[in-house]
């Protein structure tokens, strides 16, 4: 993709800039947000098997950091649930009273 820009009469700058920038960055930020900080090994355990945690962030910081990756044991738990539901999956399961699901029991 990146020698077809050139080939059309792109500026590198341009497609560095544009391209190739805004993807690293987002694959940092996948990584970092969806997979590291909801995977790590800190000091307590996981809630289940899937070795996953959720943040204490509210929707909206966690739309921003990686659509919803921090409503990661949702996502593990309920696979099938689309990223925009999992806050959803996250209330309901309080409102039935599931404590493993709750942001402070999964931190």
């Amino acid at each position: 993709m990146c020698v077809a820009l050139l080939l059309i009469g792109l500026e590198p700058v341009s497609v560095v800039l544009f391209w190739a920038v805004p993807a690293i960055l987002s694959a940092v930020q996948l990584f970092y947000f969806g997979t590291y900080r909801p995977h790590r090994i800190e000091v307590g355990n996981f809630a289940d098997e899937h070795r996953a945690r959720s943040t204490q962030w509210g929707p909206v910081y966690s739309f921003l950091t990686c659509y919803h990756f921090g409503y990661h044991l949702e996502h593990h738990r309920y696979p099938w649930v689309p990223w925009w539901g999992l806050p959803s999956i996250r209330g309901e399961a309080k409102e039935l009273g599931i404590p493993s699901l709750n942001p402070t029991d999964a931190s």
